[in-house]
């Protein structure tokens, strides 16, 4: 922005002030109360507004979203090719539907890079081992339309919905996965990771 601009600007807002200090009573001295206290919203115009005419509504404010859930860094989990953001690693212990919304029961773990020693293939295979994080079990909400990526045979896949979700859970449980969560924090996607 150049210095003519903000002069300008400077220039707007002293005639603002000068305008509202004759009409709502406010003082223009810096060291003076009524500075230091904003007058009420209703009464005091915006620069915007002034310039652009009378405004014909207030529109509504829209309540602030909650935060989406932060990914995972890609070193936490396997890779798997096209699945999007990962936001948890772990084990689905059960998938249930007590409420309108199948809830699954999630146990999460922890991907952990290591080098392989000699006698010790078992608790680091391949250079990873997966570990309990110990935080217990937790529950997560599964849309309606999530979708669910299976391993076949090595880096090979199907994918499928929340039918092949149920038919995996009954047939793997506990078995690693990685899942992706919507803003609201419901699963929109479950993927089994090729492990070698």
């Amino acid at each position: 922005m150049s210095r003519r601009r903000i002069s300008g600007l400077s220039y707007q807002l002293g005639v603002t002030c000068l305008a509202v200090a004759a009409f709502a009573g406010c003082s223009t001295d810096s060291g003076g109360d009524a500075s230091s206290q904003p007058p009420p919203p209703a009464s005091s115009p915006s620069v915007a507004s002034s310039a652009a005419g009378p405004a014909s509504s207030t529109p509504p404010v829209s309540p602030t979203p909650l935060p989406s859930p932060t990914p995972l860094p890609s070193s936490a989990y396997p890779p798997l090719r096209g699945f999007g953001e990962v936001h948890e690693l772990g084990g689905i212990v059960a998938i249930s539907d007590d409420t309108d919304r199948p809830v699954l029961s999630f146990e999460p773990k922890a991907y952990i890079h290591c080098v392989p020693r000699a006698g010790d293939l078992e608790s680091c295979l391949d250079g990873y081992r997966i570990e309990d994080v110990g935080t217990g079990q937790r529950g997560y909400v599964v849309a309606p339309t999530v979708r669910v990526t299976l391993v076949v045979g090595p880096e090979e896949y199907r994918t499928g919905g929340l039918a092949d979700l149920r038919e995996f859970v009954a047939g793997h449980p506990s078995n690693l996965v990685i899942l992706r969560l919507d803003a609201d924090g419901q699963v929109i996607a479950v993927g089994q990771p090729w492990l070698p």
